[in-house]
């Protein structure tokens, strides 16, 4: 590559010699930052460690992004209090983290608290409100939808019309508060 092909990439034949010699003293100064973990590192440390089923780990991995609002880090630790997985089992706590991923939206909690109102963990038994959840989770297109949909449609079938009816009004009210005191 020619030098004067090089200076036009870079934009430099605008400047003047003293700008490029200013140019040049600050790269030599540049100093990079230290690596700093992102949300999305942890979360994937949290998955690796679920992987190796390490599930103590996932859970101190996830615990911190939870309490920080990570949606995702949120319906995890529900599912991990739900089956007790490197955590002692608690329905209440489980429904606290899936109510917390549900109310941003989050499919995964949707799911986790249609089936908490399903099977009566932590919350009181509600097949109207569980059929709602799955609604939700069905519909918010994320990659596990057509499992959502599953669990909707065989609740569904043991519905009656009316409690099907009564479900879609809760789904209107619920979507219409952006997800925020659906119960």
């Amino acid at each position: 590559m020619s030098a004067t092909l090089g200076k036009d990439l870079l934009g430099l034949e605008h400047l003047s010699p003293e700008q490029i010699a200013e140019a040049e003293r600050l790269a030599s100064e540049w100093q990079p930052t230290p690596f700093q973990r992102t949300n999305a590192d942890a979360l994937r440390d949290a998955a690796l460690a679920l992987q190796r089923n390490d599930y103590r780990a996932a859970a101190s991995l996830y615990l911190p992004l939870a309490e920080q609002g990570v949606a995702e880090a949120q319906t995890m630790l529900g599912a991990m209090y739900g089956t007790g997985s490197g955590v002692a089992p608690d329905p209440n706590e489980a429904v606290k983290w899936f109510r917390l991923a549900a109310e941003q939206g989050d499919a995964g909690g949707q799911d986790g608290l249609g089936r908490a109102y399903e099977d009566g963990d932590g919350v009181p038994r509600d097949p109207v409100r569980a059929y709602m959840w799955y609604f939700l989770a069905a519909a918010s297109g994320d990659h596990f939808a057509d499992e959502f949909a599953k669990n909707r449609d065989r609740l569904a079938a043991k519905l009656t019309a009316e409690q099907i009816a009564e479900a879609q009004r809760l789904v209107e009210a619920c979507k219409a508060a952006d997800f925020k005191s659906c119960d």
